[in-house]
């Protein structure tokens, strides 16, 4: 299983790297530049993606892409996602479910599961 997090929180970060189980790879970045720049050419079976990336409450008003859901817009342009499972784990009220229904509307597989809710559950990789 190939998967990708898209995480800027070190504790969170580190919560992922415990939970998923013998991954053939699992890529991490913590701000939109670094998911483009590291996604690669390989599709991911998982993405979990946050919204509020590092730096996104500074620059809410940048018309420049630097969160979650300019990441998955990123995606759906530019990749194939037919054999992919997205898991919003953003804690954002507003921008998780704008995230859902981007993803919805464009017929990604997507789950929306807040990550306070994550880490109840004992290995992630039984959501998949």
């Amino acid at each position: 299983m190939n998967i990708f997090v898209l995480e800027d929180n070190p504790n969170r970060v580190d919560w992922f790297r415990r939970r998923f189980i013998s991954p053939d790879t699992i890529t991490f970045a913590s701000t939109y530049d670094e998911a483009i720049a590291h996604y690669g050419l390989s599709p991911y079976n998982l993405i979990m993606v946050d919204h509020d990336l590092l730096g996104w409450r500074e620059n809410k008003r940048n018309p420049l892409p630097h969160d979650g859901y300019s990441f998955c817009k990123w995606l759906i342009g530019t990749k194939d996602l037919s054999a992919t499972k997205i898991i919003i784990h953003s804690e954002n009220k507003v921008w998780a479910p704008k995230i859902y229904g981007l993803l919805l509307k464009n017929r990604v597989s997507v789950m929306a599961i807040p990550f306070s809710l994550l880490e109840q559950t004992q290995y992630l990789v039984e959501l998949v």
